[in-house]
């Protein structure tokens, strides 16, 4: 708000359909203000994630086979190479990846996952989503994983441990593309509101009759509240 060209009043928070605003009494026997409507800016993102300098807070979890593991990949196969994370210069930049390359075949194949693998989780940390009207999860990822395999990201309620089905989820992931694994963006994908909530990328497969496939690596997570 704007008194002869002065701000005296910014930023004045919305109250509903009516804000009322008391001004500060002046000496002067009239004033006169101009006031101006601006948009909001958006909220701050409820999660944001870039793995550069640690891994989140995500943990992991696996019932047999290939873990998720944090730090800069170093994976190449038929399937493609994946050697940073992404937006990263070649051998640099921290992700999640089923397998960071340590894993070699002889050949210099390096970061296939094992055979079998099962319910080998990437788990994100609690995320609150109980006063929020709408919001959507965005992530980076490259893949190569064998077409009969599964890649799936999954919600659940942080408190029950139960699934939550809605939005978009559970989202299932495919590999495009069998001799490339570059970064590719995902999302937005629409999240289930109400409750505090857990993201969960799992990964169930055998790496093929070869185990010749790299897996699924994951950077930039980033949940942000919207506009329904």
């Amino acid at each position: 708000m704007y008194d002869d060209g002065v701000t005296v009043y910014e930023s004045i928070p919305s109250a509903g359909e009516t804000t009322t605003l008391t001004a500060v009494p002046s000496a002067d026997p009239r004033r006169f203000f101009a006031m101006r409507e601006t948009d909001a800016p958006p909220p701050p993102p409820l999660l944001d994630v870039d793995f550069e300098e640690d891994d989140g807070g995500f943990t992991a979890s696996t019932d047999e086979g290939t873990a998720w593991e944090w730090g800069t990949p170093d994976s190449n196969g038929p399937g493609g190479t994946v050697d940073a994370g992404n937006d990263a210069d070649p051998g640099t930049g921290g992700a999640w990846d089923t397998n960071l390359g340590a894993w070699d075949d002889g050949a210099g194949d390096e970061g296939f996952y094992a055979n079998p693998t099962d319910n080998s989780r990437l788990i994100s940390p609690d995320i609150d989503l109980t006063e929020v009207v709408a919001a959507e999860l965005t992530f980076a990822q490259a893949i190569d994983v064998d077409p009969d395999d599964s890649a799936v990201v999954r919600i659940y309620d942080a408190t029950t441990g139960d699934e939550i089905v809605g939005g978009d989820f559970p989202l299932t992931v495919t590999d495009p593309n069998l001799t490339e694994a570059p970064w590719e963006a995902s999302g937005p994908h629409a999240l289930p509101v109400g409750s505090t909530i857990r993201i969960e990328w799992i990964l169930n497969g055998t790496g093929g009759a070869l185990q010749d496939y790299t897996g699924w690596y994951i950077d930039d997570v980033v949940v942000t509240e919207t506009t329904p």
